[in-house]
């Protein structure tokens, strides 16, 4: 019989790899619906010009998509290493 720990390690990697692949797929929905907000809301009249409330809801996009992708970062960081690096959380490269 596989040692508890050794179970364990492998369950935790299963999840992790799990909530890579959500967390993708999270990403590329939200970027998708992104693009389709841009583009319906430049193209309704007046063309070009964007309202304060469109703005908040597109920067509010971008910025989900961007702290989606630190998230990414920071566990493929803790897949490679298997500890947590602060500096990763709080710095971008």
């Amino acid at each position: 019989m596989r040692p508890v720990k050794e179970i364990l390690h492998t369950f935790t990697r299963f999840i992790i790899l799990a909530l890579i692949g959500m967390m993708m797929f999270a990403v590329v929905l939200s970027t998708v619906e992104l693009l389709i907000i841009l583009v319906v809301e430049v193209l309704k009249p007046p063309e070009y010009l964007l309202g304060i409330e469109n703005l908040f809801e597109i920067f509010g996009f971008f910025m989900m998509i961007l702290i989606g992708l630190e998230l990414l970062e920071s566990i493929r960081t803790y897949l490679a290493d298997e500890l947590l690096h602060v500096e990763v959380v709080f710095l971008w490269r």
